[in-house]
């Protein structure tokens, strides 16, 4: 009952909360989820899906948040996505260059 009761309450108490957890394979299957659900959305070719894709995990999570196109309804958004894709990996780039 114990048990139950920690992970009902996300697993942070009693001795659970001791044991390491790994966090990244739900991260990235809710980050696969994310992204079939956006390309759902948003339908793409393959070349702009792969531009997502191949993006660094930042690039993608900001793409997914802030993407809004300019009409919903559309058959392809891949010319809309790539070019928004493009933009967010120069902000990217650009602060890399300022932290550095």
């Amino acid at each position: 009952e114990d048990q139950q009761a920690a992970s009902r309450a996300g697993g942070c108490g009693g001795f659970r909360a001791a044991k390491a957890v790994p966090i990244t394979a739900p991260a990235i299957v809710n980050e696969a989820q994310a992204i079939v659900s956006f390309l759902t959305q948003y339908p793409c070719d393959e070349r702009a899906q792969d531009f997502l894709t191949s993006s660094p995990p930042e690039v993608r999570a900001r793409v997914m948040q802030e993407f809004r196109p300019r009409k919903e309804g559309d058959s392809d958004y891949s010319g809309a996505v790539t070019s928004f894709v493009r933009r967010i990996r120069q902000f990217a780039e650009e602060d890399q260059q300022a932290a550095s």
